[in-house]
C-alpha cells in the first residue's frame, strides 16, 4: 500500500490497478540507480532502498474475490441513485474506488456533495473517472 500511496509524482494519475499492472518496486542497486523512479516522499518506509521501474511486460494484478461482497446483497442496481446505500454496497464501492480511482489517502474519496462511498463511486462512473475498460475488468 505504501508503494502506491507514495508513488512517484510522474505516476500520480495512475490508479492502483494500473500501477501494479505496469510498474514494479525493486531494490535500488548501483546498476539501476539511474533508472529508478523515486517515491515522492521520504515518508515511505523504504524510500532509501527501493524505487519504481516500468515493467517490461504488463501483468494482470491478482485480486481476491473474497475482498468483494456478494452483489446479490445490493438489493438492486448499485448505480441506481434512488436505491439507498447499504453496508454491502459501501464495502464494494470502497474497493472499487481503491482499485480504479487515483488517490493518495482515503480522504481523497470524501467530498462535500458525496457523503458516502457509493455516491463517490456513482459520480466517478458518471464523470468517466472510472473508465469503461476498468468496468469491464471488474466484471
Amino acid at each position: 500500500m505504501h508503494d502506491y500511496i507514495y508513488r512517484p509524482e510522474q505516476l500520480a494519475i495512475l490508479d492502483w490497478y494500473q500501477f501494479v499492472a505496469q510498474y514494479d518496486v525493486v531494490i535500488i542497486t548501483n546498476k539501476n540507480k539511474d533508472d529508478i523512479m523515486r517515491f515522492r516522499s521520504r515518508d515511505h518506509p523504504l524510500y532509501a532502498v527501493r524505487g519504481v521501474v516500468k515493467r517490461k511486460h504488463v501483468v494482470t494484478p491478482l485480486i481476491s474475490y473474497l475482498d468483494f461482497p456478494n452483489a446479490s446483497e445490493f438489493q438492486g442496481n448499485i448505480l441506481d441513485p434512488t436505491l439507498p446505500p447499504n453496508t454491502v454496497m459501501e464495502k464494494f464501492a470502497k474497493v472499487m474506488l481503491c482499485l480504479f480511482v487515483p488517490f493518495h489517502d482515503e480522504s481523497d474519496f470524501h467530498h462535500e456533495s458525496h457523503n458516502c462511498y457509493i455516491n463517490v463511486l456513482r459520480h466517478a462512473i458518471e464523470t468517466n473517472v472510472i473508465s469503461d475498460e476498468s468496468l469491464v475488468l471488474l466484471q
